[in-house]
Parts: C-alpha cells; sequence; structure tokens
C-alpha cells in the first residue's frame, strides 16, 4: 500500500465515522422526543409580596414567587399577589396559600381581599391542606389570561400565633 492510498483510507474512515455519529445523535433526539412526554407550558406567572403594617414597619419585599417571614400574633401584614399572563389560558383561579408546620385554619385570625371590581373588602376562606393553607384571590370562577395581562390584589392577613410562614400563590385552571 503506498502513501496515498493510506491517506484516502484515514480520510474516509473519519466521514463513515462523522456520518455515524451525527447519525446516531439525530436518531437519539428523535427517540427522546418520542419516549419523554411533553411538559406543558405554563401560560401564567404569579408572584407575592409583603409588608408589616403595624409595629416599626419592615417595608416592602421583594416581587418573589415565595416568602419565607417570621409573623407575630395579632400584627396585621399587607400581601399583594399578582397573576401575570404569559399565554392564553381559560378561566385561571387565583390561590394563595401559606405553609407552615402544623399550621391551621385558626392560625388566621382575620384575612381580607379587596376585589377592585365592587370595591368592597371580601373575607378569604382557607382550607387546610396538610401543613398548607390555601384561599381562593379573585373571582371564584375564575378569569381569563392572555400574554401581557396583569391583575393584582391586596389582602390583609393577621395571625393568632408567632412562628415561620411561607407565603405563595399559584394559578390553576377551573
Amino acid at each position: 500500500m503506498n502513501k496515498d492510498s493510506k491517506i484516502r483510507s484515514a480520510i474516509i474512515a473519519l466521514v463513515i465515522i462523522m456520518v455515524l455519529a451525527s447519525s446516531a445523535y439525530l436518531i437519539s433526539g428523535v427517540l427522546h422526543d418520542r419516549l419523554v412526554p411533553k411538559v406543558d407550558e405554563v401560560g401564567i406567572e404569579v408572584t407575592v409580596v409583603m409588608q408589616q403594617e403595624s409595629g416599626s414597619g419592615m417595608g416592602w419585599t421583594d416581587e418573589q414567587s415565595n416568602i419565607t417571614t417570621i409573623v407575630k400574633d395579632g400584627w396585621e401584614y399587607i400581601v399583594g399577589i399578582k397573576l401575570s399572563g404569559l399565554d392564553i389560558e381559560k378561566g385561571v383561579v387565583l390561590k394563595l396559600t401559606i405553609t407552615a408546620p402544623d399550621i391551621s385554619v385558626d392560625d388566621v385570625e382575620s384575612a381580607l381581599w379587596f376585589d377592585n371590581t365592587t370595591h368592597v373588602w371580601q373575607s378569604l376562606e382557607f382550607v387546610d391542606v396538610g401543613n398548607t393553607l390555601e384561599a381562593v384571590v379573585g373571582p371564584s370562577d375564575g378569569q381569563d389570561v392572555f400574554d401581557g395581562f396583569d391583575r393584582s390584589y391586596l389582602m390583609i392577613i393577621s395571625f393568632s400565633v408567632d412562628g415561620t410562614i411561607t407565603l405563595s400563590g399559584h394559578g390553576e385552571p377551573v
């Protein structure tokens, strides 16, 4: 075998390896797309903010998906929750959750949300779900959300216990 045929064989071998590697890569992508279930894109985002109303005042927290803070018995806290649309979703119910070890409905002394439509303070009705309390904020039959949609709700909540809680929110289609 001469030198030219060795170079030609090496080049052909490299080309074959490149074709096999790229084919294997493409086939693995196709198999992945068929075998792994698609995750639905979430068309909404929910954020919360909080401020202590009584006492020395702690100022507003940054807008976050959840807030962990210490609450005191009898103090009132102003909470804001915002529903933002990232896509079209029909009938989204906005829910506020309060999570703490052994929390119960009796640990919330009072909870109100301001209805921007009727301009009336409405009572939040919490449901005990283990170590989490959950309440609907806004229309209980849901609201249609679209890209660019923003709706904020103001709440005043007071607790009958001291302790650490985590506030968060989420949207659920009805």
